[in-house]
């Protein structure tokens, strides 16, 4: 089979094409093709593309040397789209498109979406910056996305809930090359950071968070060297302290305490290593202090810092990719980390979001609109700094 545009005849890539009221079927590839596996005649199929009209099929009879050509229309409404003007930045805000992820990819924006008015139909849209919208590939209806991945090489995937698939961009638009089974997929990539010239650098995480260990592996000689080793045995023991009084003192709200206890009160302070240009910078939130490393040998400077002390912090460091600016979250309010005094200076309220992503002076949003009608959708929101 092979679907084109009734107005250009030219080819349309990324068609569902399903059996009629099942899940099973395909979608086409980037000339219009796609083949299907068929049992016994009559059939019915289903076509649908978040920019055509959908189209019904009834198929007695084919004849074996024959490709099927079909042909759809474009609708001649796609989603209505607001454009909130109150700050003057963009946003990217549909009624008929809840948001699921985003991430920033070479200087533009991947997002995840899907389409309310078809359940079964999810796509992912390439944009600019500004929230421009460049080109989206419609996700093939048998895969169910669950949000996107940037590892530490910068390359992104779609995650599903057993499988990843890494977001391939070219001349000929977006695609889904390459597929790998998701405990694989996390265990290749979870615990990498970031790449200086040849060294790849990794975290692991041990005794539930009260220890960190960094190392780094170069990629040309193939050896593995260690940098740095924190565990926080003082804060462990105070939780196990207080467990265990808790299991000794027991009354109604035994199990609550212990939960509080675990997760909140002696909850462990994350150690994070970033990197500066190729300067190293180690937030040590176990001893309170930031450690500059000009190489992987010298710290040249270490500086105090008293955010990590507020109930109120949300244990997160977030880095500028463009100005190398750090930042961190109290509540909801965003203050940036000055690397001289170890101050956090406050800079905006940024409200409730599910997700932020700082870059070149500005926050990308993830938040949630709540409509009169009582549904809600979510919608990216671009803020500046």
């Amino acid at each position: 089979m092979r679907v084109i545009n009734i107005d250009d005849f030219l080819p349309i890539s990324h068609v569902n094409v399903r059996f009629t009221n099942t899940q099973y079927g395909t979608s086409t590839d980037s000339m219009g093709f796609c083949a299907l596996s068929i049992q016994k005649l009559p059939i019915k199929l289903t076509l649908s593309h978040v920019a055509f009209e959908p189209k019904s099929l009834d198929i007695e009879e084919i004849l074996s040397n024959d490709t099927l050509v079909v042909i759809m229309k474009p609708k001649t409404t796609l989603l209505t789209e607001i454009n909130v003007q109150a700050t003057k930045l963009p946003q990217r805000y549909y009624e008929d498109v809840s948001i699921i992820d985003f991430e920033l990819y070479d200087n533009n924006m991947l997002i995840l979406e899907k389409i309310k008015s078809y359940p079964d139909i999810y796509r992912i849209t390439l944009t600019d910056l500004n929230l421009e919208q460049k080109s989206f590939y419609s996700l093939p209806l048998t895969l169910k996305p669950e949000k996107l991945y940037k590892d530490c090489l910068q390359q992104c995937h779609v995650i599903s809930k057993d499988t990843s698939f890494q977001i391939v961009i070219d001349s000929s638009g977006i695609d889904l090359p390459f597929s790998m089974e998701l405990n694989k997929f996390y265990k290749n990539t979870n615990g990498c950071l970031f790449q200086i010239e040849n060294d790849v650098y990794f975290r692991e995480k041990f005794n539930e968070g009260f220890q960190y260990n960094f190392y780094y592996v170069n990629t040309i000689e193939k050896s593995i060297h260690e940098f740095k080793s924190d565990f926080d045995q003082k804060r462990l023991n105070k939780m196990n302290e207080s467990i265990r009084w808790t299991r000794k003192n027991p009354g109604g709200t035994a199990n609550v305490s212990m939960y509080f206890d675990k997760y909140y009160l002696f909850s462990p302070l994350p150690q994070v290593l970033m990197k500066k240009c190729d300067t190293l910078v180690y937030f040590n939130h176990q001893d309170g202090i930031i450690e500059i490393y000009s190489d992987i040998e010298n710290c040249v400077r270490t500086i105090k810092i008293e955010y990590q002390k507020s109930k109120k912090w949300k244990a997160e460091i977030l880095k500028d990719e463009v100005s190398e600016f750090f930042y961190t979250l109290l509540g909801t309010d965003l203050f940036k980390i000055d690397l001289m005094s170890g101050s956090a200076v406050f800079k905006k309220d940024l409200g409730i979001t599910y997700k932020i992503v700082i870059y070149d002076h500005h926050a990308y949003l993830l938040k949630t609109n709540n409509l009169a009608s009582g549904k809600s959708f979510r919608y990216i929101e671009k803020v500046r700094l």
